[in-house]
């Protein structure tokens, strides 16, 4: 009471103090008496610090009665009387302890052989089919899908490959045509080079030289010629003037001087106009000639490169052309072989369904690519395909025992052994991303007639052992309660309740492994582990 008290001023005075209530002023207030409700004037009125201090109270005193009743509540649930409490005990017991793992999942064939629509890309019907239910051996047919058009696409592509090939030989003999004619032009273009070459080699080294030398040759003997001619001159004259000679002999040897300087005259002309005229032009005449003819020959090589590179590119198109035809022909081919299915193992054959999509597989039903059509089973192998969380593949190992409880077979549990872990985890679903789980496969033990009374795709249950051991002292998990100093019970003893700190070892949920604090024999008392809490601390 004195604690409630105390709650109630901490609430209370604060809100005296701190509140800044006003009344609205009025003519008359109704003031509360003895006597009843009485009128009083404004001059009457109470004073406002009075009026705002009751009205805080009223405002507030709900609120703290209410925290203080709530506090007196969780103050006296928090201790327990050892005295009046109701134990609920149980004994430790030294008996078998199993441990197991719950894995739900389906019942599937091992490893079955499914057929699908192998067609590329795309849908066919079916046009027969075996029934649902029957046993096929490996090899059978059991599905023939309609190729009818498949088979004109096939035909009509197989005429263009034979037009294809046609083309590519008639390319082919271009190619050839085409490279007897560069060969011609090359040699004539070559066969020009060369003589232009040698005719300016010619005129270089030999023509050129010899011109010069015999107009040189020339040259000199006029030149002796007009030297005799100038000295029989001279003589003339100087015999004339003795007067050995007349004036005719001195004029024919005149006029034969005048020839000879005409004649050397000419000779020399010749000459000069050939070393300095007539040579140079000739020189440049071949040498235009053989370039002219070195770049026909270039062209025409350009020439025989830009025809066989035709030539060889239209090879290239059409071998292309064939290329693909022949792809085009090779996956008709195949998909009209694939419309023919053939079982690749003996088992039974079931229907593969999609009920959501409204898809069932029937004669002159409709299939697309990659589709499936039919699951063979082979009931001699059944397994329980599941998952399990992450937080408990931990206890998983391969090889373990199991007991499988199927939905449809409610007289029978089946035998069964951990087959399969699957090393890398993943989400159920993407709406819970952070629940991980491992898929698992657990294969069913039993004779071929048993196993025969599975429903595929049935839902199951198992169990899988992983710990069995026997003379194992345990307690109910009710029993434990965590505390500072580690894991303890509540022990009742014939003078009373205690306290005692044990060790744990293995779990499954309903009963924990003791490896120490306790014997077999004494009582431990169950309850929630805040109870059990609240009552160690009274102790």
């Amino acid at each position: 009471m004195p604690q409630t008290l105390h709650l109630l001023k901490d609430v209370c005075v604060p809100a005296f103090q701190t509140s800044k209530v006003r009344p609205q002023p009025s003519d008359l207030v109704g003031i509360e008496g003895e006597s009843g409700c009485r009128m009083l004037s404004k001059t009457e009125q109470p004073r406002p610090e009075s009026r705002s201090r009751w009205s805080t109270i009223a405002t507030f005193l709900p609120v703290a009665i209410s925290v203080a009743v709530a506090c007196a509540a969780l103050s006296g649930a928090g201790s327990v009387d050892p005295q009046t409490f109701h134990f609920t005990t149980e004994k430790v017991g030294c008996e078998r302890f199993i441990k197991t793992v719950r894995i739900s999942g389906d019942v599937r064939t091992f490893q079955p052989a499914i057929v699908f629509n192998n067609c590329r890309y795309r849908s066919l019907r079916i046009l027969e089919l075996v029934p649902e239910g029957s046993s096929v051996n490996q090899g059978d047919i059991i599905c023939i899908l309609d190729s009818s058009e498949l088979q004109d696409r096939l035909n009509e592509q197989k005429i263009r490959l034979i037009r294809a090939e046609a083309g590519l030989a008639t390319a082919e003999v271009q190619d050839s045509i085409q490279r007897i004619q560069n060969d011609r032009r090359l040699s004539n273009t070559n066969s020009r080079l060369t003589l232009a070459q040698q005719t300016l080699t010619t005129f270089e080294q030999a023509e050129s030289m010899m011109t010069l030398e015999q107009l040189g040759d020339e040259v000199a003997i006029k030149r002796d010629m007009l030297e005799t001619a100038c000295e029989k001159h001279a003589q003339t004259e100087y015999l004339t003037s003795l007067g050995y000679n007349n004036l005719a002999q001195l004029d024919l040897a005149r006029t034969q001087l005048h020839t000879a300087q005409a004649a050397f005259d000419r000779a020399e002309g010749a000459l000069t106009l050939k070393q300095d005229f007539q040579n140079p032009r000739d020189l440049m005449d071949l040498q235009s000639a053989a370039d002219i003819a070195r770049l026909d020959a270039h062209r025409a090589q350009l020439l025989n490169d830009r025809g066989l590179a035709g030539t060889k590119l239209t090879k290239l198109e059409m071998q292309q052309k064939i290329a693909t035809i022949q792809n085009y022909v090779d996956d008709l081919s195949r998909s009209i072989k694939a419309c023919t299915i053939i079982a690749p193992k003996s088992g039974e054959v079931i229907y593969c369904h999609q009920s959501d999509a409204r898809k069932m597989i029937a004669v002159g039903g409709l299939v697309y690519y990659a589709q499936d059509i039919i699951r063979i089973a082979d009931r001699s192998r059944m397994v329980l395909s599941g998952r399990v969380q992450d937080t408990r593949v931990y206890d998983l190992s391969i090889g373990q025992s199991a007991s499988v409880d199927v939905a449809n077979v409610t007289s029978h549990e089946y035998k069964a052994t951990l087959t399969w872990i699957a090393p890398v985890s993943s989400r159920a679903s993407r709406y819970s991303p952070g629940d991980r789980y491992h898929d698992v496969q657990i294969e069913l033990e039993g004779e071929p007639e048993s196993l025969e009374l599975i429903a595929l795709g049935a839902t199951a249950d198992a169990e899988v052992i992983v710990d069995d051991r026997d003379h194992v002292m345990q307690i109910p998990t009710k029993a434990v309660f965590s505390q500072p100093d580690g894991y303890a019970v509540i022990v009742k003893n014939a003078t009373g309740p205690e306290r005692r700190v044990i060790e744990l070892g293995n779990s499954n949920d309903v009963q924990v492994e003791v490896l120490s604090g306790l014997s077999p024999g004494e009582d431990v008392v169950i309850d929630s582990p805040h109870v059990l809490r609240n009552l160690a601390d009274t102790l």
